[in-house]
């Protein structure tokens, strides 16, 4: 497809099954994979999703802890 030059999208493949990660708050908490899409990383134009940037730049700059506002646990699963 790439070779076609037809535009397309980076997406994340999500596997069947759940995750279970913890939070200093809110304990432990497990997303079944059934109530995610397969999320974009790279849009269509070559850029990456704001998301993905912020994931990776964290891991580069060693970031251990992420402070979010609570608002946000509803929609954490699916941020595309």
């Amino acid at each position: 497809m790439i070779n076609a030059g037809k535009r397309f999208v980076w997406r994340f493949k999500v596997e069947p099954g759940s995750t279970t990660f913890k939070d200093i708050i809110h304990k432990d908490n497990t997303v079944d994979h059934k109530e995610m899409d397969d999320f974009v990383i790279y849009r269509s134009d070559g850029m990456p999703m704001f998301n993905f940037a912020c994931a990776v730049d964290d891991g580069d700059m060693k970031i251990s802890h992420v402070i979010r506002g609570t608002t946000i646990c509803p929609i954490r699963q699916n941020r595309s």
